[in-house]
C-alpha cells in the first residue's frame, strides 16, 4: 500500500513489515506514515534530567540529545508528535539546557513552535509544569524526554476527552522473566513449583494527558514528580484513567536501553 493510499484509508491501524520471503517480521502503527488533523493542544517535553545512568555519554551531552541512528532522541519525539497532529511544544530544560535550546531553537526547522521552561533547580517530572507561562486552555500532553514510541497520541487525546477524565496515564505491558524455579510454600511445606516463570505488569509509560485544572495541585518551587501528582489525584478522588500504548515503546534510561535502541531501529519505528 502506498503512502498516499494510507493517508486516505484512515482506518488502517497496523501495517505489516515483511522479510524477503514474504514472512511477517514486524508490524507498526500506520500513524508513522500519515499525518493526523492538526491539534492546538500543547505538548510538554521533560528534558531537564541529568541522565546519570547513561554516564559517561551524558557527561557533556544532555540525555535527550543523544543520537540513535543519526537523529537525536528529542528529534524523534518532536517528529512523532508532529505526525500525530501536534505542533505546539514546551521543552523543560535544566542540565546542559543551553545545548538543547541551541539545537531546537524555535522549532521552525521542523515546522513546529517550541518554547522553553527553564528550571533553575530540579523540580521533578511534574514540578516544572508549575513554570508554564500560561495556563493551557485545553487538555495538554506531557512526555518524558527519553521516550521512544510510535504510540498514537492523537487517539490518546481523543479518548481522554471522550472519557471526561481529569488525567490519563499511558501504560505499557512489561514482562519480567525469572531465571530460576519459583517455589510456593505454605509455611515449610511446598505447595507448587513453577520453572522459570514470566510475569507481565502494566507500567507507567511516561506519557500523560492532563486537564488544566490539575495544575492547581502542583506545589510551587518544589520537587514534585508525576507519580506524586497522580497519588494526589487518587487521594483527592479526581477521575483518572489509563491508556494502553500499542506498538513499540522504550524508555532510554540506561546503557542497555540505549544500546538496544541503536541495534533495533526498525523495531522501534525509527527507520
Amino acid at each position: 500500500m502506498t503512502e498516499e493510499a494510507i493517508k486516505k484509508k484512515q482506518n488502517v491501524a497496523w501495517l505489516p513489515i515483511l522479510d524477503d520471503c514474504g514472512r511477517l517480521g514486524d508490524a507498526v502503527l500506520s500513524s508513522r506514515f500519515y499525518k493526523r488533523e492538526v491539534k492546538d493542544n500543547i505538548v510538554v517535553i521533560m528534558a531537564g534530567g541529568n541522565g546519570t545512568r547513561l554516564w559517561p555519554l551524558t557527561e557533556n551531552c544532555p540525555k535527550p540529545l543523544l543520537k540513535i541512528g543519526g537523529k537525536h532522541i528529542l528529534e524523534y519525539s518532536i517528529l512523532h508528535f508532529k505526525r500525530c497532529g501536534f505542533y505546539r511544544f514546551y521543552v523543560s530544560i535544566n542540565y546542559l539546557g543551553h545545548m538543547i535550546t541551541d539545537f531546537l531553537k524555535d522549532g521552525s526547522q521542523w515546522g513546529v513552535e517550541i518554547n522553553y521552561i527553564k528550571e533553575t533547580k530540579r523540580l521533578g517530572t511534574a514540578g516544572a509544569l508549575g513554570l508554564l507561562p500560561h495556563r493551557p486552555e485545553a487538555p495538554f500532553l506531557v512526555t518524558n524526554g527519553d521516550i521512544i514510541t510510535q504510540a498514537d497520541v492523537y487517539d490518546l487525546v481523543q479518548q481522554h476527552v471522550e472519557s471526561n477524565t481529569s488525567s490519563t496515564m499511558c501504560i505499557h505491558p512489561h514482562n519480567i522473566k525469572i531465571p530460576f524455579g519459583v517455589v510456593h510454600t505454605d509455611g515449610s511445606h511446598i505447595t507448587s513449583l513453577v520453572e522459570k516463570p514470566s510475569y507481565t505488569y502494566l507500567i507507567n509509560a511516561g506519557i500523560y494527558c492532563l486537564n488544566p485544572e490539575v495544575l492547581d495541585l502542583i506545589p510551587p518551587d518544589t520537587f514534585y514528580d508525576m507519580t506524586d501528582l497522580f497519588e494526589d489525584l487518587i487521594q483527592k478522588r479526581y477521575k483518572i484513567s489509563t491508556y494502553l500504548l500499542e506498538g513499540c515503546w522504550l524508555d532510554v534510561g540506561s546503557m542497555d536501553d540505549y544500546n538496544y535502541a541503536c541495534r533495533n531501529l526498525n523495531l522501534l519505528g525509527l527507520i
